[in-house]
């Protein structure tokens, strides 16, 4: 499984506030500061401010990097149970999954990506550029079907915080998308709200999926989060080349089929 971090964005629930919140948390055994505005990448949980929050003193949880499904599990649930009757979440909460993407060595050979510089050379490498161009392609193929699982307000028929990607990927063959992307510098999408944000490899080497609401319901972040990390995983394993999403029904069976996921799990989930 590759590497992920969640950002949760959450408000007090009545009674409760920032200190009282990470007060609570530290009591429990969940190691977290307040570090304000910042980018950098912890071995701990962080609270973050973020502006699409910000009124009714909400805040962003940031996780640190976790790698395996028995570390993931285990974090998300300590969290989520911690903030029970202590957060609350509305239709401006969101929350955002990261999927490391550049630690593999298929993309960065050759280039030290533990720099922005080196990071953003690794974007300009042939291998990366059809990464993203298939994902966008394999994102956008699906993306009604993400529509009918996510909250009203997260389709992307909404805008602002979750912008679809361009059309045009959705249909796309290998063949034009490695076409494509050998005329470009690097793949990137129209703006930084989209779905999947690929400016988030610049700054910490992971692919971003911006779409989903916010929760504190571990059932919900897990499966969301296995969800990306398998369209990740479908997009860059080599031995799932020439598999294309038009080849399945844009249904939540046929996404599921397309991603190899059985009868049970996301896929039970998903069609709940």
């Amino acid at each position: 499984m590759y590497k992920v971090g969640i950002e949760l964005e959450i408000k007090p629930a009545q009674g409760e506030t920032r200190r009282t919140i990470l007060a609570h948390l530290n009591s429990v055994g969940i190691p977290i500061e307040w570090e304000g505005y910042t980018h950098d990448i912890m071995n701990r949980w962080k609270a973050v401010s973020d502006i699409t929050v910000s009124s009714g003193g909400g805040f962003e949880l940031v996780s640190k990097p976790m790698s395996g499904i028995d570390e993931i599990e285990s974090e998300v649930s300590k969290m989520c149970e911690a903030l029970k009757g202590k957060a609350r979440v509305d239709r401006s909460c969101g929350h955002h999954i990261h999927v490391a993407l550049l630690e593999k060595y298929w993309a960065h050979r050759r280039v030290d990506v533990s720099n922005t510089n080196g990071r953003r050379e690794a974007l300009k490498q042939k291998q990366v550029k059809i990464f993203c161009g298939k994902l966008a392609r394999n994102y956008s193929y699906f993306q009604s079907v993400i529509d009918s699982i996510v909250a009203p307000s997260r389709r992307t028929s909404q805008g602002a915080y979750n912008t679809a990607i361009p059309s045009h990927w959705a249909t796309m063959t290998d063949r034009q998308i490695e076409t494509q992307v050998s005329t470009t510098n690097r793949v990137q999408m129209d703006r930084r709200h989209c779905v999947v944000n690929y400016d988030s490899l610049v700054v910490y080497g992971t692919v971003e999926f911006r779409q989903f609401q916010g929760t504190i319901n571990k059932t919900k972040i897990l499966n969301w989060m296995r969800l990306t990390e398998r369209f990740i995983a479908r997009t860059a394993d080599r031995k799932y080349k020439g598999r294309e999403p038009m080849d399945y029904p844009k249904t939540i069976n046929g996404m599921c089929d397309f991603l190899g996921f059985g009868k049970y799990g996301v896929r039970r989930w998903a069609t709940q």
